[in-house]
């Protein structure tokens, strides 16, 4: 080899090993960039939904309020009352059942409705929330016996001079909340599900109203349960179904609830086998 083309080739080997080390740096920025991206917009999908359920939450929240407050230190008649709540059920579509509910266990419904002889309201989770805490209150969800939906009641103490008397209580229906939740799509797969903070389902794709994300299929996602309700973890990455997968979690202010999506870790980096090769 000639002396020029062999100092060509010697200056050659360092400038090939640049490109080379430069390669490789750029391909581990770019994946830390897109990976963080990838994340980043999973995290702003979750975070988008969980207000569009907090709204719902909301607007049942005040209307309860609202009513609670009309009703404290007034005097009306249960006859007037009643007429109130049927009222109310008629104006809201006979979607949303309306009812009083006493300290001396008597009820004034808006929809007709007449307890069983069985049922005490005292121990119910809504009356005991609200009681507790003095304010509009919402109970965990629960199978409505009526047409077996899921449903929260959700109660705002009446009070007579500064004394809580009893309850105004909103049975909302879930079935809208379930909608949103199952709308929830992106990428190929990525879908998002519903829960309160002991694991029960809310909505889900998967399993059904009250089964338990700790406990399901033997309990192999006691780890990513533990994971979702720690305040501390709002994304990461898990084993679901046995494939890699990244969840993303926030609570539902003004409840309960915790959503959560989860998609493919292979469908959020597919962007970046695209740009890399």
């Amino acid at each position: 080899m000639k002396l020029k083309n062999k100092m060509l080739f010697l200056l050659g080997i360092p400038v090939v090993l640049l490109v080379a080390i430069l390669i490789i740096v750029f391909s581990i920025f770019s994946s830390k960039i897109v990976t963080n991206s990838g994340y980043e917009n999973i995290y702003n999908l979750t975070k988008k939904n969980v207000s569009d359920i907090e709204t719902f939450i909301s607007e049942k929240k005040s209307i309860v309020t609202t009513l609670a407050s009309d009703l404290s230190d007034s005097n009306i008649s249960n006859k007037d009352l009643e007429k109130k709540l049927i009222n109310l059920f008629e104006k809201y579509n006979k979607e949303f059942d309306f009812f009083v509910a006493y300290e001396d266990k008597t009820i004034v419904s808006g929809s007709g409705w007449v307890p069983t002889p069985d049922y005490d309201h005292t121990k119910r989770d809504w009356y005991i929330g609200a009681m507790a805490s003095g304010k509009t209150y919402v109970s965990k969800p629960y199978v409505n016996n009526k047409d077996g939906s899921l449903i929260v009641s959700i109660a705002s103490p009446i009070k007579k001079g500064g004394k809580i008397v009893g309850n105004i209580v909103m049975d909302v229906s879930l079935t809208e909340v379930d909608k949103m939740v199952k709308d929830i799509h992106f990428l190929k797969t990525g879908e998002a599900s519903l829960i309160t903070d002991d694991g029960s389902f809310i909505s889900s794709s998967k399993y059904k109203a009250n089964d338990n994300l700790s406990t399901v299929d033997g309990g192999i996602y006691s780890d990513m349960f533990k994971k979702i309700v720690d305040k501390n973890q709002e994304i990461f990455e898990t084993k679901f179904d046995g494939k890699d997968t990244i969840i993303s979690s926030f609570g539902v202010s003004g409840s309960s609830w915790i959503l959560y999506t989860k998609s493919l870790k292979s469908e959020v980096l597919e962007s970046l086998n695209q740009l890399l090769f």
